[in-house]
């Protein structure tokens, strides 16, 4: 059994190969994101759960920035900058799992 708060990166590959497979599946093979701009908590408040956010916490991101930065990664002469490259994929992401939520929620 895996401690409960490390993740094993060959599982997260897993999982996220299986829902963009059923994604792709359902939706095909691109996506609209029906959206641009959306809020985001600064990650230094995000896992603070004993203090609540203040206004100055809160910033906008933009999907249209997060698909073109998408194709960025991708190029081979692209350095990796995972905390960035890992935040603008969790704006799309995110984006992802709003649009399949089920009405009402």
């Amino acid at each position: 059994m895996t401690d409960p708060l490390s993740v094993p990166i060959d599982k997260l590959r897993q999982a996220l190969d299986r829902v963009l497979a059923a994604l792709q599946a359902d939706q095909g093979d691109v996506v609209p994101l029906s959206a641009d701009y959306y809020w985001v908590l600064a990650p230094r408040a995000t896992y603070d759960v004993y203090e609540a956010p203040s206004v100055d916490d809160f910033t906008i991101g933009q999907l249209s920035d997060d698909v073109v930065t998408l194709d960025e990664m991708l190029r081979p002469d692209q350095p990796v900058s995972i905390w960035h490259d890992l935040q603008h994929l969790a704006g799309i992401l995110q984006r992802l799992a709003t649009q399949d939520l089920p009405p009402g929620t």
